[in-house]
């Protein structure tokens, strides 16, 4: 059995970036420090989750998918 990737010693330092506990937080691209932080302690996700609905920048057919699925 593997260990889950945020237990392991190895990845403390990145995960301690991807939470924002850093002046610097790499893969801003991938995801935001709220975002890391919400998945993390599956606090507030359910917000984040349905904030594209606020994205203007989302392309129409991208928001079609999601409405549909919502």
């Amino acid at each position: 059995m593997s260990a889950y990737p945020p237990d392991l010693p190895q990845n403390l330092e990145i995960l301690i970036e991807l939470l924002g506990q850093k002046p610097v937080k790499p893969f801003e691209c991938v995801l935001t420090r709220a975002e890391a932080q919400a998945a993390y302690t599956d606090q507030g996700l359910d917000k984040l989750l349905s904030s594209w609905l606020e994205n203007p920048n989302m392309p129409p057919r991208f928001a079609q998918i999601l409405k549909h699925a919502v």
